[in-house]
C-alpha cells in the first residue's frame, strides 16, 4: 500500500523497467527519473506525495537474498555464469573486478 504524508492511500499503477542485454550494474535512481519523465500511466509525477516507508521491502531484504543451503543468492549465481562462461570471458570478468575493486580504495 502507498499513503500520502496524510496516510490517506493513493492508487497506483506499476511498470517494468525493460532493459535490453546482460547487465551488471543499473542506474535505477536515473532509470526511475527518466521513466517519471514519460506518459506512462505508472509514472510518478508528484512524486512528493508518497511515504517511502510504506513499500514493502520484504524482497529487498538481505533474508530474501539466501539460498536454502544459506548462501548468497548473487554470489551463487556469479560463481555459475562465471564457470559457464569461456576463458576470454573469465579473464576479461577478472580484469573488470580488479577495476572495481581499485575504486573503491
Amino acid at each position: 500500500m502507498i499513503t500520502d504524508d496524510k496516510g490517506k492511500s493513493i492508487e497506483f499503477q506499476s511498470a517494468v523497467l525493460k532493459k535490453v542485454g546482460f547487465q551488471l550494474d543499473r542506474n535505477y535512481k536515473r532509470e526511475l527519473e527518466e521513466f517519471n519523465a514519460t506518459n506512462n500511466a505508472a509514472a510518478l509525477k508528484n512524486i512528493s506525495r508518497i511515504n517511502v516507508k510504506a513499500f514493502n521491502m520484504a524482497n529487498t531484504t538481505a533474508e530474501a537474498n539466501v539460498s536454502a543451503e544459506g548462501k548468497s543468492m548473487p554470489g551463487v549465481m556469479l560463481q555459475y555464469w562465471f564457470m559457464q562462461a569461456d576463458k576470454e570471458t573469465q579473464e576479461a570478468f577478472k580484469a573488470w573486478i580488479l577495476t572495481q575493486y581499485n575504486y573503491f580504495l
